[in-house]
């Protein structure tokens, strides 16, 4: 036990006491250029090895980022909110590896510098070569210097890329490290070679058997704990840390033994900065809770171990999340998604499903997996206690708060056999859930998906359209005085001659331009389109003709709505008063302050507005006190059934009365036979319009049905 305490340079000490017996000069000289020799050797392939697992474990930690990064930062980037962007790079920044983070769009251009006040935000980033390998080639490049390592990651999810990330991390604390280790090893080099540099020195003559067998004996003892040592450093650079006990086990405590207890504390840092970066990696940084990196990896995992067990997906998203940050501030709103992200856990204890697992994927979404191998409850059951939790009122700094959520369901296998098709069919009818309005639940079908197919479709063929708009058209639906039959209008609607779909209807594609915004190019071409047809009948109109055409939600707020109706009258030499706007109540109701400003506008211009499909909403009163309108259109469902339901008779009667009483005008909607046309010519309507009269039509044959019949000579289609 003593010997094995013995310091490094005692045993110098006893094998020079031994080499006095050594007289033979050429065999310990030999023996000392082979020990150095192998010194040497093993000085350098330790130094190598040290080199080798501190960069690679650096490189993998900084690859971890880079690729957690690349995921997490889709939604933020494609939405160009900066503010997720900082949300998510500032607890990277602020752990001390990373000394900077740049993300860039698929143009080449900084998005954030990752600096609260990204003072370098659109500017080019200073690499292009790099964009271009990262965006089209779809590389992760790192490059790795004395002082820096830059890990570049493109953006993206699905083989959809839209732009970059580079890390730089130092790697000073790396180069340290590695000199640290260095040192030591060249300080047991320098001591062994001075030993037996002294040993040759005052050797003596000895037995060579007896000089041999010691020297061979200490060199044993020296090299081999470097060489077992040296094994367990390959080791922790391949990441496998099992094994730092073995090393702790090499009781010294000699020069060897400080280097070994190094090695130790060494690892067991790396070990637990991995561990650390791992948990960041799949869990989400506010509520603690997985994200959506390790529910898809607990999925896949599932799939693969339990092929023939069923479970659920249920998608949640917290309806109208962002008028409570609006409102009481983000503080506010990250408390709530905490104070639901515990109500979830506690509903999952509650339901006593094992292998169940709530997550938050995104902002104001969660994912909870649910087992059915177990008939506790049905997965509807589930909805309709994730709805009534999330419908609790909670009260946040004195604040009481309620909300809702909508919820998709998508189930193993019927609704997928992968994650990403399971969290993507969840998605679609949590999507379905909101339409249905919001506070609900929608199971998928594969109908869902169809629409959702269909309608993706649709929006990219209408953008393609929209290029060159040949296949929009104007068609007309005539108006006419019930009293004296004489034509004084025309309802413009826009129709889609689609060239594979021949015509698209407008409820396929109206609410689609709507949400897109695409509504604005056609709602522009529609106002152009009616003011150049308008034109061409000019000489065989009567005075009182006129066109009128729907306004949408976005052209009504837009401030230059007015501008732009008059610029294409005046181009095209036509009055104001052949042309009239259509807007509906629920568009009012969004933005009044804003709709009456327009409202008035017009009105100013001399463009009249009538109120559309007036008596289905609100039918508010007070919107025909307030806002600046000429007229109103009865709407359909009040004319379908007057001829045999009293009440709709007298609902229209009333309505007249109003309207004469408020000097507004009249057009009775969805007429459809003599009948109703004559009653309303009893109850003194003004105007008509329906099938009875005429369906809608190209503008050529509305031309020669109706406009020809009034100047035959000067008709032009």
């Amino acid at each position: 036990m003593a010997a094995r305490t013995m310091k490094l340079r005692t045993r110098y000490m006893l094998v020079t006491s031994g080499l006095i017996l050594v007289t033979i000069l050429t065999s310990l000289s030999t023996y000392i250029y082979l020990s150095n020799t192998q010194s040497e050797r093993l000085k350098t392939k330790l130094q190598q090895q040290s080199t080798h697992t501190y960069t690679s474990e650096i490189v993998k930690r900084g690859t971890q980022l880079s690729d957690y990064l690349s995921e997490a930062l889709f939604d933020a980037l494609y939405s160009y909110n900066l503010e997720a962007t900082w949300y998510l790079l500032q607890p990277i920044l602020t752990d001390g590896e990373i000394s900077r983070a740049i993300v860039f769009d698929k143009h080449g251009n900084i998005f954030h510098d990752g600096t609260p006040e990204i003072a370098s935000f659109g500017q080019p980033f200073p690499d292009q070569d790099v964009v271009r390998r990262v965006i089209e080639n779809g590389e992760q490049l790192q490059d790795i210097s004395r002082r820096r390592l830059y890990i570049t990651t493109p953006i993206e999810v699905s083989g959809m890329i839209i732009g970059g990330v580079r890390l730089e991390l130092s790697t000073a604390r790396m180069a340290i490290d590695i000199a640290e280790t260095t040192n030591i090893v060249e300080r047991l080099h320098d001591k062994s070679t001075q030993a037996l540099l002294t040993s040759a020195v005052v050797s003596t003559v000895v037995i060579l058997a007896i000089a041999g067998g010691l020297v061979f004996a200490f060199s044993v003892s020296l090299v081999r704990p470097i060489q077992h040592l040296t094994r367990h450093a390959e080791k922790l650079g391949q990441g496998s840390f099992e094994h730092i006990g073995e090393i702790k086990q090499l009781n010294r405590d000699d020069e060897i033994g400080g280097l070994a207890n190094a090695i130790a504390k060494m690892a067991e840092s790396i070990q637990q900065r991995t561990q650390e970066i791992s948990y960041m990696a799949y869990h989400d940084a506010l509520t603690g809770l997985p994200n959506r990196h390790q529910v898809m990896r607990l999925i896949r995992t599932r799939i693969s171990k339990y092929p023939d067990k069923p479970f659920a997906i249920m998608f949640i998203d917290i309806d109208d999340f962002k008028l409570i940050n609006d409102n009481f501030g983000h503080g506010t709103g990250d408390v709530l998604l905490c104070t639901l992200a515990k109500r979830l856990t506690s509903l999952i204890k509650l339901l006593e499903l094992d292998g169940a697992m709530v997550s938050r994927i995104s902002g104001d979404e969660f994912l909870l997996l649910l087992p059915l191998e177990k008939e506790i409850c049905s997965i509807e059951t589930a909805a309709e206690h994730v709805l009534s939790l999330l419908a609790t009122p909670m009260t946040i700094e004195s604040e009481e708060l309620i909300t809702s959520g909508s919820v998709g369901i998508a189930s193993y296998p019927a609704s997928g056999n992968n994650s990403e098709d399971l969290i993507k069919n969840a998605d679609i009818a949590m999507y379905c859930a909101k339409a249905q309005g919001k506070n609900t639940y929608c199971v998928f079908t594969h109908e869902m998906a169809e629409s959702v197919i269909y309608r993706n479709q649709i929006e990219k063929e209408m953008r393609r359209a929209l290029l060159t708009p040949e296949q929009f058209e104007l068609w007309y639906q005539p108006q006419f005085d019930l009293i004296t039959g004489e034509l004084i209008g025309a309802e413009a609607l826009v129709r889609w001659r689609h060239p594979e779909r021949g015509i698209i209807p407008p409820m396929d594609f109206i609410d689609i331009a709507e949400k897109t915004g695409l509504i604005v190019p056609i709602g522009e071409w529609l106002i152009h389109s009616a003011c150049e047809q308008l034109a061409k009948w000019r000489e065989c109109l009567n005075d009182n003709f006129h066109v009128a055409v729907n306004l949408s939600c976005k052209q009504l707020y837009n401030s230059q709505l007015s501008n732009f109706i008059c610029s294409q009258l005046a181009a095209h030499d036509i009055d104001t008063k052949h042309f009239h706007v259509e807007i509906t109540e629920s568009i009012l109701m969004q933005n009044e302050a804003g709709a009456e400003k327009t409202l008035e506008t017009l009105s100013k211009n001399g463009i009249n507005v009538w109120l559309d499909d007036f008596g289905t909403g609100y039918s508010s009163l007070s919107y025909l006190r307030r806002f600046t309108v000429s007229g109103i259109k009865i709407d359909r469902s009040f004319i379908s059934n007057m001829e045999e339901d009293k009440r709709d008779q007298n609902l229209v009667q009333a309505l007249l009365q109003m309207t004469k009483e408020l000097d507004l005008e009249v057009v009775a909607e969805g007429i459809e036979n003599a009948v109703q046309a004559e009653l309303l010519q009893q109850f003194e309507c003004q105007t008509g319009q329906g099938y009875h009269f005429g369906r809608p039509m190209p503008a050529e044959e509305f031309t020669k049905q109706f406009i020809c019949q009034s100047c035959c000579t000067e008709c032009s289609a």
